[in-house]
């Protein structure tokens, strides 16, 4: 997908003992005692539209001089790859 703003694609993942997205529900099945995760696809598609909401929100106080953050417009700017990430993902879903 594409470079989320602030997001963490160019850090050293593995050298910072973060794991991967397979690795982490591996982790969770095992420690929830579940063998699968039905519909995790879904739930990671929902997430991400979740989360664009969020930066858009952000955006738009940005770009009105509300924010209270310095890096506002930087995290708003999050929401198209957000969104499309998720749309991808609900797009393999349905087939």
């Amino acid at each position: 997908g594409e470079d989320v703003p602030g997001g963490l694609r160019h850090l050293p993942l593995k050298d910072m003992g973060i794991p991967t997205e397979e690795e982490m529900l591996a982790l969770y099945r095992r420690y929830s005692g579940r063998a699968s995760i039905p519909h995790w696809e879904y739930y990671l598609a929902a997430m991400l539209f979740r989360h664009a909401q969020i930066s858009l929100g952000i955006l738009a106080r940005a770009q009105k001089g509300t924010a209270s953050s310095e890096h506002a417009m930087m995290m708003g700017r999050r929401a198209w790859p957000q969104s499309k990430a998720a749309y991808d993902i609900a797009r393999r879903i349905a087939g």
